[in-house]
């Protein structure tokens, strides 16, 4: 709880400062797609290669 309790926090710190910080879509979908195969993995009983879409710019 206390490490999302900080991570909000820093989030409406950095808005106050005029920019934005903190996790984005692209976190999302790199952490939905890891948590996939996490899951194949474990129901596999092998390991599995996490493929995703080259990163945009937009993100960067």
């Amino acid at each position: 709880m206390d490490a999302y309790n900080f991570e909000l926090q820093e989030w409406i710190n950095s808005i106050k400062e005029g920019r934005v910080d903190g996790p984005n879509a692209w976190d999302g979908y790199v952490g939905q797609i890891s948590a996939r195969a996490a899951l194949k993995a474990r129901d596999e009983q092998r390991v599995v290669k996490i493929e995703s879409q080259t990163k945009p710019n937009f993100y960067n």
